[in-house]
């Protein structure tokens, strides 16, 4: 996907997640958490926006949203590797923030902002702003952590890594207050879903990042007032 004609100077926010796990054998790997939760967090704040940049009053917001699903989240990100080698590059340079969820369902009221760099200063302090501002609306408990990446190490931690990479802030949303050991990642198994499910009410515990988290982030500078919304999806 493209950034739509006449909106190469409105900022992007990427909401991204990756919709595979990872298991012995396949039906030992269902996916609840890792990364179902994610995908299906996803797919309702696009439900949720599509409402304010497809509806025909006219409304816009200030930035153009692009939702992007990968494969490959197992095998150190490779879909998002891909897909940031593919994209276009008006569209990379127009992202501004990029928001991946991961593992976001599950029990327990503790989310954790993961990012490569301190969320002290610019657009990285705003974020945190806005969501330390919005969690307990949503009746959660949000702590930020701060990794650099080892360059030295092949094998990324989070999803956002592939974006700061390329030098394009990043921050991962999970309720894992670390990174899950790649073989060992999957929460998935047939009875664990079933717990998870049970005790959260399945979907109905996916309730951050709430949709007002973007009303609270400031507008960017005004130079064009169309935006957009895309969708794009990467396996490999």
């Amino acid at each position: 996907a493209g950034p739509a004609t006449g909106v190469a100077a409105v900022p992007t926010v990427a909401i991204v997640s990756y919709y595979d796990s990872l298991g012995a054998a396949p039906d030992l790997s269902h996916g609840f958490d890792t990364n179902a939760s994610g995908v299906v967090a996803l797919l309702s704040l696009a439900r949720v926006f599509s409402k304010l940049y497809g509806g025909g009053g006219g409304a816009r917001g200030p930035y153009n949203l692009l939702f992007v699903l990968t494969g490959g989240g197992m095998l150190n990100f490779a879909g998002t590797r891909d897909w940031l080698s593919r994209a276009d590059g008006r569209l990379l340079d127009s992202l501004e923030v990029v928001l991946c969820l991961d593992s976001i369902g599950g029990v327990g009221d503790d989310l954790y902002l993961h990012s490569s760099k301190p969320l002290k200063e610019g657009v990285a302090k705003q974020v945190l702003d806005a969501f330390t501002a919005a969690a307990p609306s949503a009746g959660v408990r949000l702590s930020s952590v701060h990794k650099k990446i080892n360059i030295a190490n092949p094998n990324l931690s989070w999803q956002h890594e592939q974006f700061s990479l390329k030098r394009i802030f990043g921050l991962t949303l999970s309720r894992k207050s670390r990174p899950p050991v790649p073989a060992a990642a999957s929460l998935s198994t047939a009875s664990g879903a079933s717990q998870q499910a049970g005790e959260t009410g399945g979907a109905s515990g996916l309730v951050f990042p709430p949709a007002s988290i973007f009303d609270r982030l400031p507008p960017p500078p005004s130079t064009s007032t169309s935006t957009s919304t895309s969708t794009s999806t990467s396996t490999s």
